[in-house]
């Protein structure tokens, strides 16, 4: 779990660090509109909205504190994948093993139920 765990820090770091310099060159809607004029850039927009959409339904049903739910899934709107990863990262402090991690209803800052 511990390389996973350390895979998945490095992808939120090296996600940050490419947001970062791509809002340097060029703002977000301008990028959105680009990459959708082109049949291969919209296949990757809805794919991207699709695991967003699961990500978040997952979210839902597996935090207990509605509350964290809807912040995350408001973020993860805003955000993307870089909120899956620091949600998982988070889940993964008081989980036991992988299975609690990834199915067991608990909040992030509370116990499982």
């Amino acid at each position: 779990m511990r390389l996973a765990l350390g895979v998945l820090a490095l992808f939120a770091v090296g996600l940050v660090v490419t947001i970062v310099i791509a809002s340097g060159q060029e703002d977000v809607l301008t990028a959105l509109v680009a990459i959708g004029s082109d049949p291969w850039g919209l296949v990757t927009l809805i794919d991207l909205f699709c695991g967003l959409f699961f990500a978040a339904l997952w979210i839902g049903v597996v935090e207990s504190d509605r509350r964290v739910s809807f912040v995350a899934i408001a973020l993860l709107l805003v955000l993307g994948n870089l909120v899956t990863a620091v949600y998982l990262l988070l889940r993964a402090r008081r989980a036991p093993g992988w299975r609690a991690w990834l199915t067991e209803r608990r909040g992030l800052f509370g116990a499982a139920q």
